[in-house]
């Protein structure tokens, strides 16, 4: 996970607008992270190449590395694929697969971006005159359509412990480490990353990280509801289900789309940054109503009947706790979760540098595990948590600072054994080791003294307050 800030941004940017046959709203927060990365289109009225009317388009831009790739591709995007010839022919899948690797090599020319490191995910919805919606996407933003209340997928997550990922990546010269690319990436595919594609040898289509995106086509019928586009900043929290049921929900107690997405995004804001991950991403939230011959009134009605009637899942019982766990609450879709062959390798100290935003901060599932947590500033916007599986005992495995100091020491939960793994810096760091008690043992650390990294990030010592397991944790905050 990224840096934090010591208190949420809370203020949300929301539009919202609407026509004869759709509703939208949009709404984005910047949260825990100490700037905002995100960007986001939507356009009741798409211009094009053909002059045709009544296309409208909406996309989702997770940026990482910086904002720079994320914005130029929410301006941009959507006029390489409606300028592009196979528009013209009507040949619309062909037009977005074209639209995304032709930006990318537009942004890999550009002048203004020669020396950019960042990337961006993409998931746009296109929608047609016609009732069709083409959704395209890279990377592991979402798209979900709402039929009777159940969720139903537009898109993939492009993790790269996904089999057709990993191969690609292998077969261009990459690797697959900590569950990221080369150990550094979180998502295969972006727009952008151009360090991921520099192999001449092989098409856009074959690099280590491509822009390619997968196309899926959907018909509107008379039970569809609504589109959501979210970055992953809502999806490591809610389910795909869980997200829909929610929107439904507030639209039963009379909130309109934009108040639905500001609630979602409250929902899903964790209430405090010290343990990281979940809950303290960036957020972005599009929700398209299809009012199918209805005025925007009749719709909300509609919808709010059909809930009353019980028509469709209800929210889960782990949608319905007060907030997100931080640590031991698993992912709530398993695309988020690393595979258990990932899960069960021992991270053995190795520094894994930042990529997107949420490195193996894995839940345990049946796994005694030692949690901890060091930031390396190196390169990239983020250095996540390092999680190391722990079998038996600890075995005095250590972290060290790379310039005098941690970043940040989770909690160890040992049920077999702790024998006093201490975390320490190489200079001017503190550890107190601590062997006891509670669930078979309980691991503590003090971390004193203030730590640089090269980034002159300053490295702050912070309790985290959970008592079963350790009660150190560190914070990053900048300078």
């Amino acid at each position: 996970m990224g840096q934090t800030l010591s208190e949420p941004v809370r203020e949300k940017h929301s539009a919202n607008g609407g026509d004869a046959r759709l509703i939208y709203a949009v709404s984005e927060m910047q949260g825990w992270r100490i700037s905002m990365e995100d960007a986001h289109t939507a356009l009741l009225r798409l211009e094009n190449k053909a002059q045709k009317e009544g296309y409208s388009f909406f996309g989702v831009y997770d940026g990482h590395g910086g904002p720079n790739i994320a914005k130029y591709s929410g301006s941009n995007l959507h006029k390489r694929i409606s300028h592009d010839d196979a528009f013209v022919r009507g040949e619309l899948r062909a037009s977005i697969m074209s639209g995304f690797l032709g930006l990318d090599e537009d942004l890999k020319t550009h002048p203004d971006f020669k020396n950019d490191p960042s990337g961006c995910t993409a998931v746009v919805a296109l929608i047609t005159p016609d009732n069709h919606i083409l959704v395209g996407n890279a990377g592991d933003s979402r798209a979900v359509i709402s039929v009777r209340g159940e969720a139903q997928p537009l898109s993939n997550d492009h993790k790269p412990h996904n089999k057709d990922e990993s191969d690609r990546i292998n077969k261009a010269g990459g690797f697959v480490e900590f569950g990221r690319v080369n150990g550094n990436l979180a998502l295969s595919r972006a727009i952008g990353d151009f360090e991921f594609k520099q192999n001449a040898g092989l098409d856009a289509k074959e690099q280590i990280v491509t822009a390619h995106p997968e196309v899926k086509e959907f018909t509107i019928d008379p039970e569809t509801e609504f589109i959501v586009l979210a970055c992953d900043g809502i999806w490591d929290c809610l389910s795909s289900q869980d997200v829909v049921a929610f929107i439904r929900q507030e639209i039963s107690k009379n909130a309109d789309l934009t108040q639905a997405c500001e609630n979602l995004m409250d929902r899903c804001l964790a209430p405090g940054s010290d343990l990281g991950g979940v809950g303290c991403d960036n957020m972005t939230v599009i929700i398209v109503g299809f009012l199918q011959g209805r005025t925007e009134k009749e719709w909300y009605e509609w919808i709010k009947e059909r809930v009353d009637a019980g028509i469709g899942p209800t929210l889960s019982e782990e949608a319905l706790r007060p907030s997100p766990s931080l640590l031991f609450q698993p992912f709530a879709s398993e695309e988020h979760a690393l595979d258990l062959e990932i899960l069960s390798e021992e991270l053995k100290g190795a520094d894994v540098k930042g990529g997107e935003d949420d490195i193996a901060s894995q839940n345990e599932f049946h796994i005694e595990e030692d949690i901890s947590g060091k930031e390396d500033i190196s390169g990239r916007e983020t250095q996540g948590d390092v999680t190391k599986i722990v079998r038996g005992e600890l075995k005095g495995d250590d972290l060290r600072g790379s310039e005098g100091g941690i970043a940040a020491q989770k909690e160890v939960v040992n049920k077999n054994d702790s024998s006093g793994g201490g975390i320490r810096g190489e200079t001017g760091g503190k550890t107190g080791g601590e062997t006891g008690g509670e669930i078979g043992g309980k691991t503590g650390g003090e971390i004193g003294g203030p730590a640089r990294t090269p980034f002159d990030t300053e490295i702050i010592a912070a309790p985290v307050g959970r008592k079963t397991g350790g009660e150190t944790g560190g914070k990053t905050e900048l300078k």
